[in-house]
């Protein structure tokens, strides 16, 4: 239920933020989302979290180790993070670098903002839909879902219609988040509760930091080949990876509990 209150906010904001940029101006929008950010950072203030004893001795270069010990003890753990650290990197490449150069030299920015709200409601059905059935092998079977990703990355690359454009930014978000609540499962069904969060520490650290650097890296190869080739060459990337993960006999092999 998170999940899916966490996507329907950002169905919400992309539409009305592409909207806004088209309209009044990107500086409108990015401040219209700084208030934003401003309100959310009151609404946390009024949190209140019961207070929990720490454990152990705050020795933080130990539980350093002890969280790397548990991320390197399951393959499949590194593995499926090695994977997307290349699929992040390259979606996020795409959609906050390549897609907003390309939308304004052919649709507009306004179009650019729908295609990610319907993205955004393709996470939010795939989130209804993964808690309401998820197969006993999710993990592969949502890794697997990850490869239609590469439709809409395909289609951005060369003139297509933007009714195929829509469908295809849609269906990624059913298929990404399918995987998102398999992974999620996985996780927290295999890896002890106490160390949990070290893990999730790893595998965030990985995410978040193959975003930025991809952002950073396509800039120069797009001025190099530009735009359409750069995103085949991503969306060829993202191909690789899935399909190597795919091969790990541990991602094939685990099941639900």
């Amino acid at each position: 239920m998170v999940r899916v209150g966490t996507h329907g906010g950002m169905f919400v904001g992309m539409s009305l933020g592409g909207v806004l940029a088209g309209t009044a101006g990107s500086g409108w929008a990015i401040a219209a989302g700084g208030a934003l950010y401003a309100a959310a950072g009151l609404a946390f203030l009024a949190l209140r979290i019961p207070a929990t004893a720490p454990t152990g001795g705050g020795n933080v270069l130990r539980e350093l180790r002890e969280g790397w010990t548990e991320f390197t003890a399951r393959s499949w753990v590194w593995i499926i993070v090695l994977a997307f650290m290349v699929v992040n990197a390259s979606w996020s490449a795409t959609t906050a670098v390549l897609g907003p150069a390309i939308a304004d030299d052919t649709f507009g920015r306004t179009v650019w903002g729908l295609l990610m709200a319907v993205n955004s409601a393709g996470l939010l059905v795939g989130g209804v839909t993964a808690a309401r059935w998820q197969p006993r092998r999710a993990l592969v079977f949502g890794t697997a879902l990850v490869l239609l990703q590469t439709v809409p990355l395909f289609a951005l690359a060369g003139p297509s219609p933007l009714p195929l454009l829509f469908a295809a930014m849609f269906l990624a978000g059913v298929a990404v988040e399918q995987f998102s609540v398999a992974w999620e499962v996985s996780v927290q069904e295999n890896i002890p509760p106490e160390k949990l969060s070290r893990v999730y520490s790893y595998d965030a650290l990985g995410s978040f930091v193959a975003m930025p650097v991809g952002q950073v890296a396509v800039a120069p190869l797009a001025a190099a080949v530009g735009p359409g080739p750069s995103i085949v060459l991503l969306a060829s990337l993202t191909l690789t990876a899935v399909l190597a993960a795919l091969c790990a006999p541990s991602v094939r092999a685990l099941r639900r509990r």
